[in-house]
Order: C-alpha cells, then sequence, then structure tokens
C-alpha cells in the first residue's frame, strides 16, 4: 500500500498474456500490525488492458485508490472480502470448467 492509501500493481508487459481463466490477486499487508488488508481485489485476466494503464516500457499499471480500506472508482466491483475470497475464487473456477466442458 502506497502512503497515499493506493494499492499501487505493476505487471510484466513479457508476462502479460490475456487469457480467460487467469486472475489477477492483491492485497496489501501492514507489516507494523501484521495484518492484511480487508479487501482482496481479485480481477480477471482479460480486464487488464481495459482497466490499466499501459506504460511506455510494454507494463501494465493498475492504480487503485483505497481510503478507508475502500474504493468508490473502477475498481470497487472487483474488490472481495476476505472472508469472501475463498468462495469467490472457487465460484470462478467452477464457471470457468463450466465453460471448459
Amino acid at each position: 500500500m502506497h502512503k497515499r492509501n493506493r494499492l499501487i500493481l505493476t505487471i510484466n508487459g513479457n508476462t502479460f498474456k490475456p487469457h480467460h481463466s487467469y486472475y489477477i490477486v492483491a492485497f496489501s499487508f501492514d507489516q507494523s500490525k501484521m495484518k492484511m488488508s480487508d479487501k482482496i481485489l481479485l480481477i480477471p485476466w482479460l480486464e487488464i488492458a481495459n482497466l490499466g494503464v499501459q506504460l511506455s516500457d510494454g507494463n501494465w499499471r493498475i492504480t487503485v485508490s483505497m481510503t478507508g480500506g475502500k474504493t468508490t472508482g473502477k475498481y470497487k466491483n472487483y474488490l472481495v472480502s476476505r472472508e469472501d475470497f475463498v468462495n469467490t475464487l472457487l465460484e470462478r473456477i467452477e464457471n470457468i470448467s463450466s465453460i471448459i466442458k
């Protein structure tokens, strides 16, 4: 977490290969409190090009404002609570499995 309450991700442009079954998962960790954030970012890989910004070096940047642990920006639909994360991830895997069959 950046000091201005922003979660900043840089995704290597060389490894960015959009695929329907891939997700970006990110969270912040407060070392002083030894606690991870209450919200986990879960973005489908195919959405990175729409949501992120491609940098001049080919990498991708995602910047999420997290004032008070919440965001009202374009990433709000991609935030999942810690408690719901595992179930949400399992649901997504199940959806992908049904598509592949």
